[in-house]
């Protein structure tokens, strides 16, 4: 992980952004046990916080929002969360919280190891309809209209309100001061149990929230799970096909491929019969010399060649492997004379014929493609048949392979 993303909007009681707010991001540290500053920011004009935080750490910190001014109060614990594994950055987003300012409480706690501690909570999540500052506000104000500050003139402390500030509360409010009687104790009483009720549906609240995003989290990344799967399912099943033609072609071309000395003799053989026809019929012709260049895929040792139909596409006659073959018509029997086969490899083409033909021999020449990545020169013979060294008869015929791009 890089970075920490931190987002929140601050209103006040009557719904309105809060400019300027000075707010620390803190983070609980485990070691010191207790809550440290991770960085301050400040709410914008709109009421937004965005800090962005550097955090190289691969854990996913507790935080909570703060105000940074005069004595700690804890504006927002309960945030959603999101991880963006490709820029590696986690997001905190503690929506939006609305600015309790003078109605803020203390948070008791229910356990005596807390005791020591003091939390004041100064912010809650904005809820327009269940709205503590507003609610407060108004018993505040109920309360300077004088319901609630007169003189305790009975044993049992029951509060009567003055005239003036009573008929003005019961115009607004439709209540009876003289048939209902209203004690200090009681209010007392019943604003503690409200807020005790108010702050615990709070705090069902945020942890119903952050269930909900956890859940909506965990779901996202199942989707995205589910998106990255067909992908590679998708990759696999067209690299299967692909795989698939490629080896119906090999396989093609594998029960195609014919020895190359036997395509030159069977080549030979219909010259022969040929010219014989032709000297049966007084013809005052006969073939001589015969130059063919044959294409198709040509095996690694060069011995045979699976020739191209006529049926393949342009890209497969494309690839396909060139060799010339040339037929020539000897005056002279031929001669079981032997002559030992010098090395031609790395010669030229040209090189080779002059070679061969000064001991007495023939050049079949073929060429394989190599790739723009060999270390083998162009144009250069790579291998021979019959292998250098053998034993060959006079006039017989030397198939070399040159490189080619």
């Amino acid at each position: 992980m890089k970075a920490i993303q931190v987002y929140a909007r601050v209103m006040n009681s009557q719904d309105q952004p809060v400019n300027k707010l000075a707010v620390s991001v803190e983070v609980f540290d485990l070691q010191k046990n207790a809550w440290t500053e991770l960085a301050q920011s400040a709410s914008r004009s709109n009421g937004i916080i965005n800090k962005r935080i550097a955090f190289t750490r691969n854990e996913s910190p507790v935080l909570r929002l703060s105000e940074a001014k005069g004595e700690a109060k804890v504006l927002a614990t309960a945030c959603y969360l999101y991880y963006d594994s490709r820029n590696q950055l986690l997001s905190y987003d503690f929506g939006d919280i609305e600015l309790l300012e003078d109605t803020a409480y203390r948070l008791t706690p229910t356990q005596s190891r807390f005791s020591n501690q003091s939390m004041t909570l100064s912010g809650q999540a904005n809820r327009p309809e269940v709205s503590t500052a507003m609610l407060m506000r108004n018993l505040s104000a109920i309360n300077r209209s004088g319901i609630l500050t007169t003189n305790v003139a009975t044993a049992a402390g029951t509060v009567k309100p003055t005239t003036t500030t009573a008929d003005k509360a019961t115009a607004n409010l439709a209540l009876d001061s003289n048939s209902i009687p209203i004690t200090v104790d009681t209010y007392n009483a019943e604003l503690i149990k409200f807020r005790s009720l108010e702050a615990n549906l709070q705090n069902t609240i945020s942890r119903k929230d952050q269930d909900l995003a956890a859940q909506k989290t965990l779901l996202e990344n199942s989707q995205n799970q589910v998106i990255q799967l067909q992908k590679e399912v998708t990759r696999a099943r067209t690299a299967e096909a692909k795989l698939q033609q490629q080896n119906a072609v090999f396989t093609d071309e594998e029960k195609r491929q014919a020895p190359i000395d036997q395509i030159a003799s069977n080549i030979g053989a219909q010259i022969d019969s040929a010219n014989q026809k032709l000297q049966q019929q007084t013809r005052p012709y006969q073939i001589q010399n015969i130059s063919l260049q044959l294409k198709g895929s040509i095996s690694a040792n060069g011995q045979s060649i699976a020739l191209a139909r006529l049926t393949d596409g342009d890209a497969q006659l494309s690839n396909a492997q060139t060799m010339t073959l040339d037929l020539v018509k000897t005056t002279q029997p031929a001669t079981t004379t032997e002559v030992l086969l010098p090395d031609v490899s790395g010669l030229t083409e040209s090189s080779v014929r002059r070679l061969l033909k000064s001991i007495g021999l023939k050049t079949e020449s073929m060429t394989k493609s190599v790739g723009p990545d060999s270390q083998l020169t162009l144009g250069q013979a790579i291998s021979q048949s019959p292998k250098a060294g053998s034993k060959i008869a006079l006039n017989q015929t030397v198939i070399v392979v040159f490189a080619i791009a």
